[in-house]
């Protein structure tokens, strides 16, 4: 009989985790923050500093640039970056082959798509014919940098790990200051996307070392993990954006200026959660994958891990509160001051549905999660479109914000309870495959 295709067993970053005592775990979490703490400081400097050189309605513009960007990544990179993060560090270089070849085909073609974009817009004399094509190659550094990125953290490189972290904010900041005397988005645009070329240039021989020396996955294997990040996890992470960023789009329509009012303090916002979310959601996945695999009860630590997190989600509202009240913060936030408490509080509650949703994708809960997505981007679309009807920003962006924090709320409930029936149902076997 033909022996059956070997299965990639999940493992995920840091895979020693699994066998060293709790210090080291703490240890590592330390180290992931402190990596995290120093690129988002640095670029939480930069975002305090656009305003000094950059109008509100070039960062209004440059906001839609990059929440394009974000929607496009997953469909160039499959989000097979995850992927490298879900198999042991010995699948890691088969895995990386696989996401490389996919991503250059996926560019390939949304490239030709962008290119007869940009051709009918500049047949129509539109000004930004260039920026479907733009928009790709942003898109394309950023899926290179994330593959960079996971492929440091697969392959235990905590140190180059943080310095890629670093080197891309401290370029943001450094291009954008320096390209600022040719002013406007186009200026913002192309530090972005530099930020994000220059590190996986200076550290692309990882990736052709991880990739030359990987065999290609057998047929059962590609299926496995194509199956699983094509649909699933990719229409997921562009639900997430578009549902994020949908009312951005919307208050274009009230003019670049308010847009670049509301982008400002949302990204705000965005850098203090991500700060502590995006190492959570590094470090839980390590936790939740060592416990399920272990028979432990998986529900009980997701629940005292969410409410852990309520104290930490109103301290991170309150510094900002009060940070709004400080004479010299409160120049720097003039402007954005009417739209901040509420963008705020609408970030700080997604801080607690991290432990349920990494529970959840452990769990291989995947489609309940991807449909919970369409259901909250159908409800803020409604929002935001109800909003357009009205005709007041300020109104809509407190609505947005207030009701984007009960639907957190419902879907962090969901999933909690989603992780308690499913727990203990998947067998130790099922867990050690993709």
């Amino acid at each position: 009989m033909p022996r059956p295709p070997e299965m990639l067993p999940v493992s995920g970053p840091l895979t020693a985790l699994r066998r060293v005592a709790p210090g080291a775990r703490g240890r590592t979490f330390a180290a992931l923050l402190g990596g995290q703490l120093s690129a988002q400081l640095l670029g939480f400097l930069g975002i305090l500093l656009i305003p000094s050189f950059y109008s509100a309605a070039a960062f209004g513009q440059f906001s839609l640039i990059m929440a394009s960007t974000f929607i496009l990544q997953p469909l160039i990179s499959v989000r097979l970056e995850t992927a490298l993060l879900d198999v042991t560090a010995g699948a890691t270089g088969s895995v990386l082959r696989l996401a490389l070849r996919r991503a250059a085909v996926h560019a390939a073609v949304l490239a030709a798509v962008a290119a007869v974009a940009a051709a009918a817009l500049a047949g129509l004399g539109r000004p930004e014919a260039p920026l479907p094509l733009w928009l790709v190659g942003t898109a394309g550094a950023y899926t290179l940098y994330q593959l960079l990125f996971s492929t440091l953290l697969a392959q235990e490189a905590g140190g180059w790990v943080a310095v890629t972290r670093v080197t891309q904010a401290a370029l943001f900041l450094t291009l954008m200051v320096s390209l600022s005397r040719v002013g406007g988005a186009s200026a913002l645009a192309l530090a972005y996307l530099l930020s994000f070329a220059l590190p996986v240039l200076l550290l692309g021989g990882r990736l052709r070392a991880v990739w030359r020396a990987a065999p290609d996955l057998t047929d059962e294997q590609r299926r496995q993990v194509l199956g699983r990040y094509v649909w699933h996890a990719t229409p997921q992470s562009v639900l997430s954006f578009v549902s994020q960023y949908v009312l951005s789009f919307v208050l274009a329509r009230f003019g670049l200026t308010v847009l670049g009012q509301f982008a400002y303090a949302q990204r705000l916002a965005s850098t203090a959660q991500s700060t502590l979310g995006e190492t959570l959601r590094q470090f839980n996945a390590m936790r939740y994958r060592r416990i399920t695999q272990e028979g432990g009860a998986l529900h009980r630590v997701v629940v005292r891990d969410t409410l852990k997190l309520v104290p930490v989600a109103a301290a991170v509202l309150a510094l900002f509160l009060i940070a709004q009240r400080l004479p010299l913060v409160a120049q720097v936030f003039r402007g954005q001051d009417q739209y901040l408490p509420a963008v705020v509080l609408w970030y700080a509650s997604m801080l607690l549905n991290i432990p349920a949703n990494v529970a959840a994708t452990v769990l291989g809960q995947q489609r309940q999660i991807l449909i919970c997505e369409v259901f909250i981007l159908l409800t803020r679309g409604g929002v935001a479109g109800a909003g357009l009807w009205v005709g007041h920003a300020d109104l809509l962006v407190i609505a947005f914000c207030v009701i984007s924090v009960g639907i957190n709320a419902v879907f962090t409930g969901y999933l909690l309870l989603l992780v308690r029936r499913v727990d203990g149902r998947v067998s130790p076997a099922t867990k050690e495959t993709i």
